[in-house]
């Protein structure tokens, strides 16, 4: 499980606690903007000791700006978030950029960290059958059902996978607890740490 930690640190805090509070252990790494653990390093500091720690970038940018950027202003995107992240000691293994592009995989190379490319989130990145303008229309019952059972198809026709949760997205902490009762009840897949996706 990946979660994309935005710049909101209130819906952040609500999303960490709501994972430590869960009934049962689920395998998580929290992504970080280096804007974020510049504003935030305590913060970010107390997460390592339960999570893996990857980064994001140094900040967000639109979607369609970052598949766009050139390689100069992606690595400097990158190595800006690993040093603010080296500044409070920890070593990121993981990058998960806002989209991936032939410079974020060079980059990443590089800087020897593993790219992930979640192929399930809430809200889906590429899929327009449920998006931010669309979600919120309904009541919470059917929203939740909605964001369900879009990732459970996704795990469902790709057998498996990574799936994220932007902590930025309104109502995302009580999403996850939907999302795990799902992936620990029902989904039938063995929950593991990132590294055992790439082993």
């Amino acid at each position: 499980m990946a979660i994309e930690v935005g710049m909101g640190r209130k819906s952040a805090e609500r999303v960490v606690e709501t994972i430590r509070a869960y009934k049962k252990h689920v395998p998580c790494t929290l992504f970080v903007y280096g804007d974020f653990v510049e504003q935030f390093p305590a913060l970010v500091k107390n997460w390592s000791v339960d999570f893996d720690i990857g980064v994001r970038g140094s900040g967000p940018q639109p979607t369609d700006v970052w598949e766009n950027l050139n390689y100069e202003y992606t690595q400097m995107s990158i190595v800006s978030g690993i040093l603010r992240l080296r500044n409070i000691g920890i070593q990121p293994v993981y990058l998960l950029p806002q989209r991936t592009s032939k410079n974020t995989f060079i980059v990443a190379k590089k800087q020897v960290l593993w790219v992930v490319d979640p192929n399930a989130a809430f809200l889906p990145k590429y899929d327009k059958q449920l998006t931010k303008e669309n979600y919120f229309r309904g009541d919470d019952d059917s929203r939740i059902h909605r964001g369900i059972s879009l990732i459970s198809n996704t795990l469902s026709h790709d057998n498996g996978g990574i799936v994220s949760l932007d902590t930025d997205v309104y109502e995302s902490y009580i999403m996850l607890v939907y999302l795990f009762d799902y992936l620990h009840d029902n989904s039938g897949y063995e929950l593991v740490q990132l590294q055992q996706c790439y082993d």
